[in-house]
């Protein structure tokens, strides 16, 4: 805008209202309040709807206007897109107005209308960003509920204008590859509920909880698994009382079963069929019959998609292949370990009772023969410090006796 342009602009503001036209002055007052007003109100809305937890809206307001609140905050980013435009054109309706209260209070120079922006802006500002923007980051889901009536007005009214920039915003992003990101990451989460544990807002067992379930889509099953060399295995070649007598001292419902001439695992051996077939035939029944088929999974597989295998196919335990080559035994019970801490059976119990027996009973031996040693130290020690006196008085004793059958003899 040329000098020419701005003369004509500011005779034309001075021309129609004049300096003296109080009715103007106030209309223009009245407009700039208004026009804060609606950015305060638009950005507590655009903070609020953006912060607000659909959860704690779901099940903390149950009235018709959290329900309302609710039903925006699904639409939270055509919300804040509507907000924010509206924001914008408040800031510059305030700017306009700030400029034709300074023309028409104080006149029309070059330094009015640099007055009237700083003014303005600094208004914009305080009254329409910061004071909202603290008020709403504190309460966002009250606020929410508070502005759900009028926010439903506004956002319908200016839906077609909403909607225009909102399709335009998701066209820019697909052109320049821009991804949506999540609101909340799992690292986030994981320092959330650290930080609910050290507050006491929940218990040490729903943190594990916690961390346990995110952190068990990042783990395979070769980390859980149990190596060849430690689990037991039905050999093929293994005669029914060896097969009894194994089940007997695992105290497992299932065993693999190792075939000694393909040497490779071939299935598994259930302990409830295998009592049924002894039951049955008397012991005379091939084993070969009850042997479950196996299920193989690479050793890179997640534990998360493990367990959903071992659900669909409604098994427990499972062999675990390298290059074609089984390395290991995953189950079940393994994978919810990993979620929920050890799962202790009766039959583990008694083993750490065993346990517990037999080192007590080790603990008792070692002090007893502790004991003996230092009685035995104390023993040689008095015989060191009194073996002396005692030899001196068994070499008194006999001249005593001498003496004394002198005595009697005079």
């Amino acid at each position: 805008m040329d000098s020419s342009h701005l003369s004509r602009f500011i005779y034309f503001a001075d021309d129609n209202f004049g300096t003296n036209n109080v009715g103007a002055l106030i209309g223009f007052i009245v407009g700039l309040v208004l026009l804060c007003l609606l950015s305060f109100f638009t950005t507590l809305c655009e903070v609020a709807y953006r912060e607000s937890s659909p959860t704690k809206l779901r099940y903390a307001y149950r009235k018709s206007a959290g329900r309302l609140a609710f039903k925006l905050v699904e639409k939270k980013d055509m919300v804040v897109m509507c907000n924010r435009l509206l924001d914008v054109l408040c800031t510059i309706a305030i700017v306009i107005v700030a400029i034709y209260l300074g023309l028409l209070t104080i006149g029309s120079n070059w330094l009015v209308i640099l007055m009237a922006v700083l003014v303005a802006f600094f208004v914009a500002i305080v009254l329409g960003e910061v004071i909202p923007s603290t008020i709403a980051q504190q309460r966002p889901e009250r606020c929410a509920v508070i502005m759900s009536y009028p926010m439903a007005i506004i956002f319908y009214l200016f839906y077609p204008l909403t909607f225009i920039f909102y399709e335009f915003t998701k066209l820019l992003k697909k052109w320049f590859h821009i991804q949506e990101t999540a609101d909340v990451s799992e690292k986030e989460l994981k320092v959330l509920a650290s930080d609910a544990y050290r507050e006491g807002s929940i218990e040490k067992e729903e943190h594990d909880l916690v961390l346990n379930s995110l952190n068990f889509d990042d783990k395979t099953i070769e980390r859980i698994m149990v190596p060849v060399r430690n689990f037991s295995a039905v050999n093929t070649e293994m005669t029914i009382d060896k097969i009894c007598k194994l089940f007997e001292e695992t105290n497992y419902s299932r065993l693999p079963v190792f075939d000694e001439k393909t040497k490779k695992f071939i299935g598994i051996l259930h302990q409830k069929d295998f009592y049924e077939l002894m039951i049955s035939n008397k012991g005379q029944g091939e084993i070969s019959s009850i042997i479950k088929p196996a299920l193989f999974m690479d050793y890179k597989t997640n534990c998360s998609k493990a367990l959903k295998r071992f659900q669909a196919l409604r098994q427990h335990i499972a062999f675990v292949r390298k290059d074609g080559i089984v390395i290991g035994l995953i189950t079940i019970e393994d994978l919810l370990e990993e979620l929920v801490g050890d799962i202790e059976d009766e039959y583990d119990a008694e083993d750490l009772e065993k346990e517990a027996a037999e080192k007590l009973q080790a603990r008792s031996d070692k002090a007893d023969a502790q004991e003996v040693d230092r009685r035995r130290e104390e023993f040689k020690d008095s015989v060191i410090l009194t073996g002396p006196e005692d030899e001196g008085d068994n070499d008194e004793s006999p001249i005593d006796d001498s003496v004394n059958d002198d005595s009697n003899d005079a």
